[in-house]
């Protein structure tokens, strides 16, 4: 119940900041915050599947892990080919 807790918090937390890195990427031309804040979004999708899987016990959580690996494997991608 405590974890519980705490990973919603985090997940929320990881999304605001990655909404607002995205909206700076916007204004500022950033790629580096964009993909930034594409891995903090995809770590927050990760992150609310498994508070969910805890939570329910079921298969469905497990498309937020896989959508989540997805784009943080793309974004992190991006993140080397541009460093």
């Amino acid at each position: 119940m405590y974890f519980s807790k705490i990973g919603k918090l985090s997940y929320v937390a990881l999304g605001v900041i990655g909404i607002i890195l995205a909206v700076t990427s916007y204004i500022d031309n950033s790629y580096f915050l964009k993909y930034l804040a594409l891995v903090l979004l995809g770590l927050s999708l990760m992150l609310n599947g498994y508070v969910t899987y805890l939570r329910w016990n079921g298969k469905e959580p497990f498309v937020y892990i896989t959508i989540g690996i997805v784009v943080v494997i793309i974004a992190l991608g991006e993140l080397i080919r541009i460093a």
